[in-house]
């Protein structure tokens, strides 16, 4: 058995996202690591060489086992922070392809604090964006706005990254969204090809199914497979914390602060078969 995490992105938009692109190279382990010391917290300093010319960078890995790469970036007023988790359709069960998308969509649904009325126009009022994308390895959840705000960026995005609240609603509302969408891709010609083409190349391996999953799969997710999933694969010990843009040391602090409390558990090993490509 060969654990297999070939580079592959259904949404190419993050193939130039900054963070995107540092957190992956990160994930290869092509980086050199130089030990320095920052605040309370295990360290290292980069300059990115070996890949496209990246701005210098700083990472550093929290005590509960959280990487955060820093990439300061002055010339605009601008801040992003990405989350990137080791968790795509590869890790869903059998029988519950499209749970790791499903998850995703439902993470600005509402938290234990506010519902999903009041987060969207928190955001709104702050001129933020929040998104989430899943592929067969991962999970990419990212925040952004005006450096101005970048307390309230923070704030919204812990919240929303690590207190999910999954309200039975809300679960019920986005799952016929998931189902309307997954039917009306059937209609797509296109779409239809690529489903085929995966299914002919990889067989019954995860690669070979859609990330969004079959209709007959989604339609079976309960709240309690939602729950299992995000307990099991979000954790600040499996995931990459990438911060962009205008910010100074001070909001390093704070970030390092936020997610520091974040529970670390032991994540599961996923092993999976060399696929077979015809």
């Amino acid at each position: 058995m060969n654990q297999v995490k070939p580079f592959k992105t259904q949404n190419l938009s993050l193939l130039f996202a900054p963070g995107f692109l540092i957190a992956t190279f990160l994930l290869s382990g092509c980086a050199s690591k130089p030990a320095v010391q920052y605040g309370t917290s295990k360290s290292t300093s980069t300059s990115g060489a070996g890949i496209t010319s990246l701005r210098p960078y700083r990472e550093t890995e929290l005590s509960n086992g959280l990487k955060v790469l820093f990439l300061p970036d002055p010339t605009l007023p601008a801040l992003s922070l990405g989350l990137l988790v080791r968790a795509g359709a590869t890790t869903d069960p059998v029988g519950q392809a499209g749970l790791s998308n499903f998850v995703a969509d439902l993470l600005d649904q509402g938290t234990q604090r506010r519902n999903a009325n009041q987060i969207s126009d928190q955001l709104g009022l702050i001129g933020a964006s929040f998104r989430a994308s899943v592929d067969y390895d991962y999970s990419y959840l990212a925040i952004s706005g005006l450096s101005a705000t970048s307390s309230e960026l923070l704030s919204n995005f812990v919240e929303l990254a690590t207190e999910p609240a999954f309200p039975d609603a809300e679960i019920a509302r986005v799952k016929k969204q998931t189902l309307a969408s997954i039917e009306r891709s059937l209609d797509n010609p296109r779409a239809v090809a690529d489903l085929a083409t995966l299914k002919a190349l990889f067989g019954d391996h995860p690669y070979g199914r859609s990330v969004g999953g079959p209709m007959k799969e989604v339609a079976k997710l309960s709240k309690k497979n939602v729950i299992q999933h995000y307990l099991r694969y979000y954790r600040p010990n499996n995931s990459i914390l990438v911060v962009v843009g205008k910010f100074n040391s001070e909001f390093e602090n704070k970030v390092a602060a936020a997610f520091g409390s974040w529970t670390r558990r032991d994540i599961p090993q996923l092993a999976l078969e060399t696929p077979k490509v015809i």
